[in-house]
């Protein structure tokens, strides 16, 4: 219908009143339409809310090890090994052990002194009175570093020819068969003073004739031809402070060489 024929038909106060109460109703239709539903995809679900932020703690890391530089590489290889020592004695060597096979030592055997820090006492034989034909028959192979021989007054006292002990201290160095060899002169004796001195005046010179070294145990001990004041309760044998001082001086030998 055209708005003349309205206005001719219904008069236009009446016109207009119509036409308002229509724009009325549109209006009402347009605000309570329904929005357009979005497409979604088949199997999921409509979002309606944002997801929650989850935080959490950084997980531990494991602890990895600092890989050895060149240079404590170097510092480890260094480091000095223990020197392996095998002794084979008489007396001063024995001491008061109550089993010096088994490496059982007494505070009077010098190597119980000898025996530490960078020295380790891996085995011998010794008895107090020993000759050195004793102390070759008891020798053996064992792996060392050095053996230490002791060569005690035995010998001179049952009068045992020199180059008997000489070929008894031969058999001994072969038997352990270890790369340095150290020969120990003999202690002082109240009973015979000189003996120690020829004892080991031959002691060093069959050492220099080997180029084995030759280590006056005594000397710490010593004073003149017998032992110090305080080194020996009956003058014949070494009590526990010479043990340790003839111990300290077979250990420098040991590590200066």
């Amino acid at each position: 219908m055209k708005l003349n024929d309205g206005v001719e038909k219904y008069g236009f106060p009446v016109f207009i009143a119509a036409a308002i109460v229509a724009g009325a109703v549109m209006w009402t239709a347009l605000e309570n339409r329904t929005p357009p539903v979005e497409p979604q995809t088949a199997g999921a679900a409509p979002m309606t809310t944002a997801p929650p932020v989850v935080t959490s703690a950084p997980l531990p890391q494991a602890s990895v090890p600092p890989r050895p530089t060149a240079s404590s590489t170097a510092a480890a290889s260094a480091m000095p090994q223990a020197v392996r020592m095998v002794v084979i004695g008489g007396s001063s060597a024995n001491g008061n052990s109550p089993d010096f096979i088994g490496k059982s030592l007494g505070n009077t055997s010098w190597v119980s002194h000898a025996a530490k820090d960078r020295i380790t006492f891996v085995g011998g034989w010794a008895d107090s009175g020993a000759t050195t034909e004793r102390m070759a028959a008891a020798a053996k192979s064992m792996p060392a570093d050095v053996v230490v021989v002791g060569v005690d007054l035995t010998d001179a006292e049952r009068d045992v020819p020199a180059s008997s002990t000489t070929a008894n201290v031969e058999k001994i160095v072969r038997a352990v068969n270890a790369p340095r060899v150290i020969l120990t002169g003999a202690l002082p004796s109240a009973a015979e003073p000189t003996l120690a001195t020829q004892t080991n005046s031959a002691l060093q010179k069959l050492a220099s004739q080997r180029g084995w070294t030759f280590v006056d145990v005594g000397a710490p001990v010593r004073s003149g031809d017998g032992y110090a004041r305080g080194m020996s309760a009956d003058g014949e044998n070494p009590n526990a402070a010479a043990a340790a001082a003839i111990g300290e001086t077979v250990r420098k030998a040991i590590l200066n060489q």
